[in-house]
């Protein structure tokens, strides 16, 4: 029997992007969504990319609207990133069209702002060009698939989300980090959490996921769930 608790992915690009993008991404069907360009979910948890090619990061920091556009992302999905990706083609433009070469007085400043947004606000991926911007996009897609976004192996250290409490909590069925943060909130302790599920028919909007949950905390380990 197939475990109808599990959740699948959903990966979405919103309208407003080009669709050679959402074509190479492998997304038939564009969405608006209005907070970010390339929007992943799974479990209750929340991906957002907002895409900026370097024209249009020089053109939003210059207009004030980098930092509102990401400051709304933030308040919005649990992970924000920031995508810049860099456009080699103008580069060999001429005149106006080449933007690395009119606007190269500010690019310092530009790259010193990334810096401290990666720093304090979002992660900012980098990337040479269209294609690589591609392929980042995939590859976070696929981690959040397989399960193995936020955790890396380095020096033989697995780093992981630093609360423990969130930690055990993600691992309920549809429990993202944010809904065990929110879980964390609401309730003083595992036992009061096991005790109360009811109260998350007030938390959850999703019916099936509040049921899921349930589910799961009721259920009787002993038996296989097969």
């Amino acid at each position: 029997m197939i475990n109808s608790d599990v959740s699948e992915l959903s990966f979405t690009v919103d309208i407003h992007e080009p669709k050679w993008l959402a074509q190479r991404l492998g997304v038939k069907e564009q969405v608006h969504i209005g907070y970010c360009d390339i929007l992943i979910e799974k479990d209750g948890e929340t991906w957002g990319i907002e895409r900026k090619t370097w024209t249009d990061a020089l053109n939003s920091w210059m207009n004030k609207r980098l930092e509102k556009q990401l400051s709304k992302l933030v308040g919005v999905v649990d992970h924000a990133f920031l995508l810049i990706q860099h456009e080699p083609e103008k580069r060999l433009q001429k005149g106006a069209a080449n933007t690395y070469e009119q606007f190269k007085k500010h690019t310092p400043n530009l790259n010193t702002h990334l810096n401290r947004m990666c720093a304090e606000v979002c992660p900012v991926i980098y990337c040479d060009d269209s294609a690589v911007a591609i392929k980042e996009i995939l590859k976070l897609k696929d981690r959040v698939q397989n399960e193995s976004f936020g955790s890396m192996t380095v020096y033989e250290h697995n780093i992981r989300h630093a609360d423990p409490t969130i930690q055990f909590l993600m691992a309920i069925p549809r429990v993202g980090k944010a809904r065990a943060t929110f879980i964390k909130e609401r309730f003083v302790s595992l036992q009061d959490f096991v005790e109360r599920p009811q109260e998350l028919e007030n938390m959850i909007r999703n019916t099936n996921d509040v049921k899921a949950i349930q589910k799961f905390l009721k259920q009787d380990w002993t038996v296989d769930d097969i």
